[in-house]
């Protein structure tokens, strides 16, 4: 995760970058959403322009890697 943002902050000024974080459980066949708990047995979906992707799942833009683990921290407690 360091070295992502790392990279992106060594990238040319000219390249644009969107990072997100989805948190979800697959567990007995189900998918649970950890960032927001009403998602629960969401569907795994395939789109060509956006590959394989949860259905449903609450998805956040963070921009460190702060960012990034408080939002883990944020769903690691109902794991």
């Amino acid at each position: 995760m360091y070295e992502l943002f790392r990279l992106i902050e060594e990238a040319p000024e000219s390249c644009r970058f969107t990072v997100r974080i989805c948190c979800v459980e697959i567990y007995m066949e189900r998918v649970r959403d950890l960032l927001d708990l009403r998602g629960n047995n969401l569907s795994i979906r395939q789109d060509p322009s956006k590959g394989v992707f949860v259905l449903g799942a609450r998805e956040e833009y963070v921009a460190s890697p702060a960012e990034m683990l408080s939002l883990i921290a944020q769903g690691e407690p109902f794991v």
